[in-house]
C-alpha cells in the first residue's frame, strides 16, 4: 500500500440529500473516491476518503427505503427467498 491511499474502514451510509452531503464530506476535509454513478432508477452512488483513510460510500436509493418501509419479517423473506410461515393453531373436535 502507498502512503495517502484509503486503508481504513469502509463505510456504506443511504442519505436523503444525495448531492449536499457529498459537498459537506468535501467540506470536512473528504476528497472524492468513486465519482458519483448511476446505478438504476434512482440508485447512485458515490464514496470518499476521510482524513484518516477511511471510505465513505453514500447512497441514495429508492429500493433499499422501500425495503425499509415493509419490515424485518418481510425483508427477511426477500433477501432470503424463504417463505414466512406462521404456525398453525392445532384444530380443536
Amino acid at each position: 500500500m502507498t502512503s495517502g491511499s484509503p486503508a481504513g474502514v469502509i463505510l456504506n451510509w443511504h442519505v436523503d440529500d444525495f448531492a449536499a452531503t457529498l459537498d459537506r464530506l468535501v467540506e470536512l476535509g473528504a476528497t472524492q473516491h468513486d465519482p458519483i454513478t448511476e446505478r438504476g432508477a434512482g440508485f447512485v452512488t458515490a464514496s470518499v476518503v476521510d482524513p484518516f483513510g477511511n471510505v465513505l460510500r453514500v447512497m441514495a436509493n429508492p429500493h433499499y427505503l422501500e425495503m425499509l418501509a415493509a419490515g424485518p419479517a418481510d425483508r427477511a423473506g426477500r433477501r432470503t427467498g424463504v417463505p414466512q410461515y406462521r404456525t398453525a393453531t392445532p384444530a380443536t373436535s
